[in-house]
């Protein structure tokens, strides 16, 4: 598979990654105080807003490697996070029609529900085993579903280990690539570099590679993904390859937005019409991304 290397625009510190995770002490399942350093409820700012939660081990939340994974997502009508944390993809992205977060850890599920309370959110969180839950699970079976896999990364590839439950052998990894590779919905994976995931998707998945700052210094992410890059993404918003990018085309959006709403009915009608016959594959994509109900084809197997 071709080796693609995807660069950051910005870097997170170890130290205010740390202050950001011991920040979020807050309360545990039972309602009492969370030990200092460890994942709690969401801490409230001076307005009852909800802090953003980025302090979770092992979060996609440092700056540039959320967006350059949203920037990989093909539309899709379901989302499931088996591995949640404090689920900072599912935050960023444009919610689906429908979103199932698991994770085996009781007091992160309860945060979930808390954060989910705060903001408005919605999705179903599930208190279990990832495996078990995803071989079960009817939605895992859907074409039209995307499944975002963050596992606890293998501890021979880590420099410390933080996690309540662990899954962190080679059984347990092994187990889990054996299982997606018998689903037929969209699957995004998350790993360092390691001979068993080179050894078991290597032929098979496509990947990408993302810099990021984490707790133990500057590592390179692989993002392991079973389907050709996307034509059309389920968030637009992620379209570019840097955050100067991004926002030229967000500014540019800004701007036809404005014209456009100035327009009359009729204007519009033309304008539109102009823009189907230039490119209709570009706006009818468009228009299942803008509806949190898509149609998505089936993955090709054959590529």
């Amino acid at each position: 598979m071709r080796k693609v290397i995807i660069g950051n625009t910005a870097r997170q510190s170890t130290k205010a990654a740390e202050r950001a995770f011991i920040a979020l002490g807050g309360e545990d399942a039972g309602g009492k105080p969370a030990a200092a350093g460890k994942p709690g409820a969401i801490v409230k700012n001076g307005d009852g807003r909800p802090t953003p939660l980025i302090g979770y081990p092992g979060s996609k939340a440092a700056a540039g490697v959320v967006e350059q994974i949203c920037r990989q997502m093909p539309l899709h009508t379901t989302y499931i996070e088996p591995f949640a944390g404090f689920a900072a993809v599912f935050r960023k992205k444009r919610p689906a029609a429908e979103t199932i977060l698991i994770d085996k850890d009781a007091s992160t599920v309860a945060v979930l529900h808390k954060w989910l309370a705060s903001s408005g959110g919605a999705a179903r969180v599930v208190c279990g085993d990832a495996l078990f839950q995803l071989s079960r699970l009817k939605e895992a079976q859907d074409p039209r579903t995307l499944l975002f896999v963050d596992p606890p990364y293998l501890k021979e590839t880590v420099t410390r280990r933080y996690y309540v439950h662990n899954f962190d052998s080679v059984e347990e990894h092994d187990k889990l690539l054996t299982l997606l590779l018998t689903l037929p919905c969209r699957i995004m994976l998350t790993h360092y570099r390691c001979p068993l995931y080179t050894l078991k998707l290597g032929n098979v998945w496509r990947w990408i590679e993302i810099p990021a700052m984490t707790r133990g210094g500057k590592r390179i992410e692989r993002l392991w993904m079973n389907f050709p890059e996307p034509t059309a993404l389920h968030d637009t918003r992620f379209t570019g390859v840097d955050f100067r990018e991004r926002e030229r085309i967000k500014r540019k959006r800004a701007r036809w937005l404005k014209r456009f709403a100035a327009m009359g009915q009729l204007e519009r009608q033309a304008v539109a019409q102009v823009l189907v016959e230039c490119d209709r594959a570009s706006v009818e994509a468009a228009m299942r991304s803008a509806s949190p109900v898509t149609t998505v084809q089936p993955i090709d197997r054959g590529r």
